[in-house]
């Protein structure tokens, strides 16, 4: 998956995920603790999104960044033949977990 299409598709998850909870961007905003504006430049893929940042938007909206990231994966619908899969370590709130990522 090009990098561009995934900042992109991150941001409309968040908006998703948000509007299905029925929050506005302020209410989301409050919930985390940042700016309206900040979360307007999230859903707008401005500036790129860091890992604990996603992290914090899953805790917000009630998700975690598996279900989060799972999401973005079913609607990508990459043919099963052009995956790509590589495994990673990250490390939320200190523990640390194997994460399989599939990409173009």
């Amino acid at each position: 998956m090009d990098i561009k299409i995934l900042k992109s598709a991150i941001s409309r998850q968040i908006r998703i995920r948000r509007e299905r909870l029925g929050l506005n961007q302020g209410e989301l905003a409050q919930k985390m603790g940042v700016s309206r504006n900040s979360i307007v430049q999230m859903e707008n893929s401005r500036p790129p999104i860091g890992i604990s940042t996603i992290n914090a938007v899953c805790d917000a909206l009630g998700c975690t960044i598996f279900s989060f990231f799972d999401d973005i994966r079913q609607k990508a619908e990459i043919p099963e033949d052009k995956k790509e899969s590589k495994t990673t370590l990250l490390t939320v709130k200190g523990k640390k977990f194997r994460v399989e990522i599939t990409a173009e």
